[in-house]
């Protein structure tokens, strides 16, 4: 039984560590310049708010799976979800000015 719980668990880190890989490569997909192709849909200025955003949703994915803050209790994990959203907002409206 604990084979079986052990190998899903290796296999959801696997999932895990694909779709901060595929997170990564859009985010530098983005940053490079493959939004100018884009901007009929993209306006220039919401590529930076899509990358930090991207970035964002990579911290919280590595906070849940490897730091493992879903087994926290509720105030902790609330404390590291608000630093996390102020953290982007401070950095989304730098980068809009």
């Amino acid at each position: 039984m604990m084979a079986v719980i052990k190998q899903f668990s290796q296999d959801n880190l696997v999932i895990v560590w694909l779709g901060l890989v595929t997170i990564t490569a859009l985010s530098w997909l983005l940053a490079e310049g493959f939004a100018r192709q884009l901007e009929d849909f993209l306006p220039p200025s919401s590529t930076g708010t899509l990358v930090l955003s991207l970035a964002v949703a990579k911290v919280m994915v590595i906070l849940y799976y490897f730091f493992n803050i879903r087994t926290f209790p509720l105030r902790f994990r609330f404390l590291s979800e608000l630093s996390v959203f102020v953290i982007w907002i401070m950095l989304v409206s730098l980068s809009a000015a």
